[in-house]
């Protein structure tokens, strides 16, 4: 009886650590990954790291939130108008069940791009531990196509058609 129970724990285990499984990752979904006609691609993602695991971000562009689940080891796309695109973040702390946090509320400090239709655009995620955020944040900046490549390979796609 207690190894059935035992094997019950590992089961459960195994399901909670591999359910994002089925969620595809970069390099099997990449061919698929094209700008939509007169329109710039722009892939947001955030390594997998030690830490922050846990956290999840808002991601914001023109004003307007595109997701509200990104996080370590994911990546988001999304299909932008050409012109000027202004990003930022915002930490979403409700999943551990209290109200927003302050810091939830205060918009990281974000870059603004220029969109060029038919273009892909990679936006890494990283840490900002800098003079100016001693305590720690998050940072998005635009990284070059072989960088942003090598960065994303492993992250999960988050929002999948």
């Amino acid at each position: 009886m207690k190894s059935y129970f035992y094997l019950s724990i590992v089961a459960v285990c195994a399901c909670l650590l591999t359910g994002c499984a089925s969620t595809p990752i970069y390099h099997d979904v990449k061919a698929s990954l094209t700008p939509q006609a007169g329109k710039g691609l722009v892939l947001f993602y955030y390594k997998s790291g030690a830490f922050g695991g846990l956290a999840k971000w808002h991601i914001y562009a023109n004003d307007k939130v595109l997701t509200a689940k990104f996080k370590r080891g994911s990546f988001y796309s999304y299909q932008a108008d050409p012109g000027e695109l202004r990003l930022f973040t915002t930490k979403n702390v409700t999943y551990i069940g209290v109200l927003p946090s302050l810091f939830g509320l205060i918009p990281e400090d974000q870059p603004t791009i220029h969109i060029e239709p038919n273009q892909t655009y990679y936006m890494e995620m990283s840490n900002d531990f800098s003079n100016a955020n001693p305590a720690g944040g998050v940072k998005l900046k635009q990284i070059s196509k072989e960088g942003g490549e090598e960065g994303i390979k492993d992250c999960q796609w988050i929002n999948p058609p």
